[in-house]
């Protein structure tokens, strides 16, 4: 059996970091979370932090999940 180093699976797979966490990028993150959190408001205090914390798992979930 072979052996393959780091360069090899790198070249045949892209890497995890692609495929596993897709295209995340922390400032779509952080405006989805702003973006749930002020949509909470509505709903007070409780109701902004409940939105940002959906709105992040929700961000999590979608670029973990569906590349």
């Amino acid at each position: 059996m072979q052996t393959l180093s780091k360069t090899d699976l790198m070249a045949v797979s892209g890497g995890c970091e692609e495929y596993c966490w897709g295209d995340f990028e922390m400032g779509d993150f952080a405006a989805q979370t702003v973006g749930g959190g002020v949509a909470g408001l509505v709903g007070g205090p409780l109701g902004a932090m409940g939105g940002a914390a959906g709105a992040a798992v929700a961000y999590l979930f979608g670029v973990a999940w569906t590349d």
